[in-house]
């Protein structure tokens, strides 16, 4: 008797070697597919994909016909066992005509569960992959809703006295109009379980929420100073205004947004000694000088980042979510003075910019980058505010104006 399979079909618009690129290529599988994965497309080839939820699968390619085909081995955690997946490309008006077939998964009970659960999610995948190489939009970031947090890092052992928790994700700040802050939380709270979920590290938040939309309620439970505490909060939805169509028009308007940040820095640093620059405002917080670091090197981080979306890759890193403040404190301490900070924060911000004015056209053309690129600029006006609230409180509480 024949076992459960899965058969979907999709039109996108994205011509067929493209769309075959999306089965092949690690970072655009990454694009639509999966939070994590890698690929050697050739026969035999393996293929690993990920997500945030703690799924995975791996397998091997098998059938490869560049534009037309792809078929690839799958054996999800969780599965009753192996099964195959093939994908049929065609062109049609627009774009493509994509087809899959899912199969092999038998007829246990264990198996219709199995391909009832990926049904519904590669209907999901195929919407992503239609939006995607429509607009470039990523439906699981444009969907997703929002706690509304600043995350300054996660529980390690060596923090768990100082914070009275053994796991969990310490914020560093909250959205203002945001469910975390109506909801009470503020910096250096501590949630340790959301949705009745333990929370061991931001992983684990972001997979929780992942499976909430934005204006449901979600139970948060949270350690404040030792004490633990209970709140409902309501998730907010994602906000998105036009995006720049150009790289030149996203330059500019990163551009601005630098300018703006500038001027707020060289009022906030009037005056300032080179002891007061140094002085942190209390302990674990960083001095004005730390700040200035965390933000030229971030920046030198972004620029990484973006050469990498150049060059069609997309590196993710192992280890724990957060700052470090060994790289901070050095950072701080290569400069000879505030003066020389400022200005080495004002090369890399233009260097960013330069850059983005620098975008090859097939950068651009290719949606998912693009937009990725983009919308990763989003909140930059937030999180340079953010940054030069600290660097104005971080004065104030050393003994400055």
């Amino acid at each position: 008797m024949p076992g459960a399979e899965i058969r979907l079909e999709t039109k996108v618009a994205a011509e067929p070697a493209e769309v075959y690129q999306m089965f092949t290529n690690s970072t655009y599988l990454r694009y639509w597919l999966a939070d994590v994965a890698i690929s050697s497309p050739r026969p035999e080839g393996r293929l690993y994909l990920g997500w945030n939820d703690g799924y995975q699968t791996v397998g091997s390619y098998g059938k490869l016909d560049p534009g037309r085909r792809v078929s690839f081995g799958w054996h999800g955690s969780g599965d009753p066992g192996p099964t195959k997946v093939d994908i049929r490309i065609g062109p049609a008006e627009g774009g493509s005509l994509v087809r899959l077939r899912h199969w092999g998964f038998g007829d246990t009970r264990g198996a219709r569960k199995a391909a009832k659960s990926l049904k519904k999610a590669w209907t999901a995948a195929l919407d992503n992959l239609s939006s995607v190489t429509e607009s470039g939009a990523d439906l699981r970031i444009t969907r997703r809703p929002l706690l509304g947090i600043f995350v300054a890092g996660e529980v390690t052992p060596e923090r768990q006295e100082e914070f009275g928790v053994d796991h969990g994700v310490r914020l560093g700040g909250v959205a203002v109009g945001l469910g975390a802050a109506g909801a009470g939380l503020r910096e250096n709270d501590v949630i340790t379980r959301v949705g009745g979920r333990m929370v061991r590290g931001f992983d684990d938040l972001r997979a929780v929420v992942s499976e909430y939309r934005a204006g449901d309620t979600i139970d948060v439970e949270y350690v404040r100073s030792g004490e633990m505490r209970q709140a409902v909060m309501e998730l907010s939805g994602r906000q998105y205004g036009p995006l720049p169509a150009t790289a030149r028009e996203l330059a500019a308007t990163v551009e601005q947004t630098h300018q703006r940040f500038l001027v707020g820095l060289e009022e906030a640093l009037t005056g300032i000694t080179e002891e007061e620059a140094w002085r942190p405002p209390g302990e674990e917080q960083w001095s004005v000088r730390e700040v200035l670091a965390h933000l030229i090197e971030g920046e030198i981080d972004g620029h990484a980042l973006l050469v990498a979306q150049l060059e069609g890759v997309e590196p993710y890193y192992d280890g724990t979510f957060g700052n470090s403040n060994l790289r901070v404190h050095t950072g701080a301490a290569s400069y000879p003075d505030i003066r020389s900070m400022v200005d080495a924060c004002r090369r890399a911000l233009t260097q960013t910019v330069l850059l983005l004015t620098a975008l090859p056209e097939p950068v651009v053309a290719r949606k998912p980058a693009f937009w990725r690129i983009a919308i990763g600029f989003g909140d930059l006006e937030s999180h340079l505010t953010e940054h030069l609230e600290q660097i104005k409180a971080a004065r104030a509480d050393s003994g400055g104006e």
